[in-house]
C-alpha cells in the first residue's frame, strides 16, 4: 500500500511480516513472474534500496495493479519500461 511519504509491504500468514519504507528511498524495481504466476496472472515486485533489508517484496500482485503500483509508488522511475495501451475514446 502506499501511504503519504511511505510504501507499506506485509507478508506471511503464520509469522507476519510488516515493512514500511519511504518512498524517495526506492532506488530501483525489480520484478519476477513464475511459471506458475503467470499462468493466475500474478507477480512478485520488490523495491529495492540500500536502508534496512535491501529489498521489500510484494508477493503475488495482480499483474497489472503490480506494475501500476510500483508506478505510482516512485513516478518516473519504472515507466520507461512500461508499455501501456492506447486509452479509447
Amino acid at each position: 500500500a502506499l501511504s503519504g511519504r511511505y510504501l507499506v509491504t506485509r507478508s506471511g500468514t503464520v509469522r507476519r511480516s510488516t515493512a514500511a519504507l519511504e518512498r524517495a528511498g526506492v532506488i530501483g524495481w525489480t520484478v519476477k513472474q513464475s511459471v506458475f504466476q503467470r499462468r493466475a496472472g500474478l507477480l512478485s515486485v520488490t523495491a529495492t534500496t540500500a536502508a534496512g533489508g535491501g529489498a521489500y517484496t510484494a508477493y503475488d500482485t495482480d499483474a497489472s495493479e503490480g506494475l501500476t503500483f510500483a508506478a505510482e509508488a516512485v513516478p518516473g522511475l519504472l515507466e520507461p519500461f512500461l508499455e501501456r495501451s492506447p486509452k479509447k475514446a
